[in-house]
Formats: structure tokens, C-alpha cells, sequence
């Protein structure tokens, strides 16, 4: 639990960092000095498929109740910082993780799936069921309660795409030319 939490409040500082920089972006100044200020005009999300310590995060209990008495101090240091940085955190079923395929060893044919695709969906399941439980009863790793048909999925990406590049010529103009005159010899 307590490698699992460490993961956990680095991908939020990671997070942090991340959300800082779309702003500067996007032409707007940060006040390092208080960046939460910023925090709340641009989203964030944490996803994990640690159980244990979702439930810890989100139940009425204290994380203090915790046998682990340094990793329940974290999870209180996490549950401030995201607060303070309006930073949502979600729990996924570890079916649908991709991280997965890249800290543990073996086969992840959900990896190369995204890999080769370009397309991957946040699961939402109010009922919280493992991966395990899914793939018993026969529910698709991804299948979730607002599902797109593949014509939405391409229909948001590339609305997604042209968004990024939108802002990209914006930001570094530089970068996004059309022509490659200046690289000609």
C-alpha cells in the first residue's frame, strides 16, 4: 500500500507540472508562487486502480484509521494538495489500466491495443467492479455506462486533434509552419 500511495502522489505532482506548462501554453502567465490560482480553470484527473487506497481517499473512515500510520500521513498530504489544486481522483478496474502495462513485466494486450489504435476510454462503473468480476460476467474491459460507438470516438479525436494543433499554432508558431522551406537546402 505504501508503494502504491508514493505512486500515487507523484503522478499528481507530475500532474501539477503538466497542468502548469498547458497553461503557459495557452499564453497564460502563472504565479509560481501560487499556481493553485490557475489550477481550477484547468482540469485534472488522477486515475489509479489501487482499491485499498481509493476507498481510503473516499470513505467517510479517516485514512488515519490505517495500519500503515506513514502512508495514512500521506494520503492525508495527498487529499490536501488536491484539494488545493481542484485535482479529481478516479479509481479504474486494473483491466482497464494502462499503466499497468508499464511497470509490470509479462504480456499487456491492453497496451499494445492503445498502441495500435490511438483510442482508449476512462471506465466509468458506478458499481466499482474488479476487472476479474468483469471478464466473469462476460463485460468488456472498456465497456462503461456512457459508451461511444467507434463513428464518436474517431468524431471526438479528431475534434480533440484540431483543438491541439489550434493551440499549438497559437503557442509556438514556430513549430506548427506548414512548409518546410526552412529546412530545404
Amino acid at each position: 500500500m505504501a508503494a502504491e500511495m508514493q505512486a500515487l502522489a507523484n503522478a499528481e505532482d507530475e500532474l501539477h507540472l503538466c497542468r502548469i506548462a498547458w497553461a503557459e501554453f495557452n499564453g497564460i502567465s502563472v504565479n509560481l508562487n501560487d499556481p493553485a490560482i490557475i489550477m481550477k480553470d484547468i482540469p485534472g484527473t488522477v486515475i489509479i486502480d489501487a482499491k485499498s487506497i481509493y476507498d481510503a481517499l473516499t470513505s467517510q473512515n479517516q485514512p488515519l484509521q490505517l495500519a500503515e500510520k506513514r502512508t495514512a500521513l500521506e494520503l492525508l498530504a495527498y487529499l490536501k494538495n488536491t484539494e488545493l489544486n481542484y485535482t479529481e481522483t478516479r479509481w479504474v478496474h486494473g483491466g482497464a489500466n494502462l499503466a499497468d502495462g508499464l511497470t509490470k513485466l509479462g504480456l499487456h494486450p491492453m497496451l499494445r491495443e492503445f498502441l495500435n489504435t490511438h483510442t482508449w476510454s476512462l471506465v466509468q462503473d458506478k458499481s466499482q467492479m474488479s476487472g476479474k468480476k468483469r471478464q466473469a460476467q462476460g463485460i468488456g474491459k472498456l465497456v462503461n455506462e456512457a459508451n461511444k460507438t467507434e463513428e464518436e470516438r474517431a468524431e471526438a479525436w479528431e475534434s480533440f486533434r484540431d483543438c491541439a494543433w489550434e493551440k499549438l499554432r497559437v503557442a509556438w508558431p514556430d513549430f506548427c509552419r506548414d512548409d518546410d522551406s526552412e529546412f530545404e537546402d
